[in-house]
């Protein structure tokens, strides 16, 4: 069944449904889990269980002794940082983590007292959600393809967070223009009701000319 034989199909069912009952359906299928439980599949199951065994290998911050720079990066940044990898640790596995006293989302701005203000969160990763959204979404099929990262050439495709102009920005010297073109990302699409929306449109892609 393609997407006009559905949607055909769903306005006939929501014709035979009681007036009085058509809000509580749809509110259920706005944010009901069991949907999302439905439309699960199973590379994002795939993807689930990868994070669940990297978790058990790697410290808690998900860096390792080698990644100087970032460590760099991150004491130079204005506020109090922590790296919380997003492919690791969703939004209610943070807040588990908090409440059990492994992680905090807020910092003491003077030692002693009750004076907190919230800790800067920043990721490396793309969470599993938003993984499943670019591999689901944006970019096209890779069936018999090499994925590789940090390497660009001509007609590469490349994904940036956030887009081209923000991450670039800050150069001293212009870009030549013409050198990428964007693309087109539908963001409407659903993922699941735990992907946040403004994340998504964060992604961009890019065709390297």
């Amino acid at each position: 069944m393609d997407v006009r034989e559905s949607v055909s199909e769903l306005k006939k069912l929501l014709s035979r449904v009681d007036p009085s009952e058509l809000p509580k359906l749809l509110h259920w299928i706005q944010h009901s889990g069991e949907l999302d439980e439905l439309l699960l599949d199973n590379r994002k199951v795939m993807l689930q269980s990868i994070a669940d065994d990297l978790r058990a290998l790697l410290p808690l911050d998900a860096m390792l002794p080698g990644e100087a720079a970032a460590h760099y990066k991150m004491q130079q940044r204005p506020r109090p940082t922590v790296h919380v990898d997003a492919f690791l640790y969703d939004d209610d596995q943070v807040d588990a983590l908090c409440e059990g006293g492994a992680m905090s989302r807020n910092y003491c701005l003077h030692c002693g007292s009750q004076r907190t203000a919230p800790l800067d969160f920043v990721s490396h990763s793309f969470s599993v959600s938003e993984l499943h959204f670019l591999f689901q979404n944006v970019l096209p099929d890779l069936s018999g393809r090499t994925l590789v990262d940090n390497f660009i050439k001509s007609s590469s495709l490349l994904v940036t967070v956030p887009s081209l102009q923000e991450t670039l920005g800050d150069l001293q010297e212009a870009l030549p223009p013409g050198w990428v073109e964007e693309l087109p990302v539908d963001y409407g699409v659903h993922v699941g009701g735990d992907t946040d929306p403004d994340a998504l449109r964060q992604i961009h892609l890019y065709k390297v000319m």
